[in-house]
Order: C-alpha cells, then structure tokens, then sequence
C-alpha cells in the first residue's frame, strides 16, 4: 500500500522534492535515519527489501493496518535510494502516526532490518542520528533523485 502525501514527483527537480518533504507535517525531517545493505546490490533489491520492512514494521504495530481501506495508520517510508561501492543505501523519511511512539518504530526497525539478510554476520544496518539542519540534509539525501528513474525516490 502507497500512502500519498507528497505531490507527484513525475514533474519535480531535486528543489521542488526538498521542500516538498520539509513542508509535509506528517514526515519527520529531524531525524537522519539510513538503511544500508553494505553490499554490491542493485537498487531494486534495497527497495524489495525495504517493502519487506515496511510490512514487517506494520504488521508488528498492528496487523489490521495491512488490510485494503483500513482504518488503523500506517507507518510510511519515503525513500531516496543511492547506489555506492559496496553500500547500496537509502535515506529514509519516516511518516509515523501520533499513535505510535517514533523512537519504539526506529527500535523495531533495526531488529527486524537485521532479520532480513539471512547470513551468519548481518551487514544490514539502520543508522539514526538527529539532524541539525533539515534544509542541508535535506539537500543531501535529494542529490542522487533523477526524475527519469523511479528507483531513485519510493513511497513505501
């Protein structure tokens, strides 16, 4: 399930997504929050992976929010996937709802991030850290979106 919160980023430059995400009440932009898979993986496989999170996260808040037309929140990740040597990672923004307290959802997603990569030492990790300046980081997690491929920004 895809909430829409954010305009249609078919039309959008790196600027116009920037504010779009620091302008949205309901995405908290004053938390870094990176998922990595340390590994040399395409793009598509972080994003299958990070759906796989997004389901897990919701279904341990609260299974009845995975159900078509429910009435119960979602949690919602707005990702800008970036492609590195041996870091395939994306900058997450997070849309939690009120109901749920943002520090349990941060804590539930390291433990069940590490649970996907099935290998004896896990390299995936979720790195958190509180943003000084919204606007910089902002501009920092946009550098990579390019309007002609859609793996470059995901709503989860």
């Amino acid at each position: 399930m895809i909430l829409i919160v954010l305009p249609n980023t078919k039309n959008m430059n790196r600027e116009q997504l920037k504010k779009a995400l620091l302008q949205d009440e309901l995405i908290n932009t004053n938390e870094c929050v990176v998922a990595s898979i340390r590994m040399n993986k395409p793009i598509k496989y972080l994003i299958k992976k990070l759906g796989n999170l997004n389901y897990a996260i919701n279904y341990r808040l609260n299974r009845y929010s995975l159900k078509p037309n429910s009435k119960f929140p979602r949690v919602g990740f707005y990702c800008l996937n970036q492609y590195s040597f041996n870091n395939t990672h994306s900058h997450i923004y997070l849309s939690v709802p009120p109901c749920y307290d943002y520090e349990d959802v941060i804590n539930l997603m390291k433990r069940e991030f590490i649970k996907l990569d099935h290998r004896t030492k896990p390299k995936y990790e979720i790195y958190t850290e509180p943003v000084r300046f919204a606007d910089n980081y902002a501009r920092y997690s946009v550098r990579e979106f390019n309007n002609d491929d859609t793996d470059t920004f995901k709503v989860i």
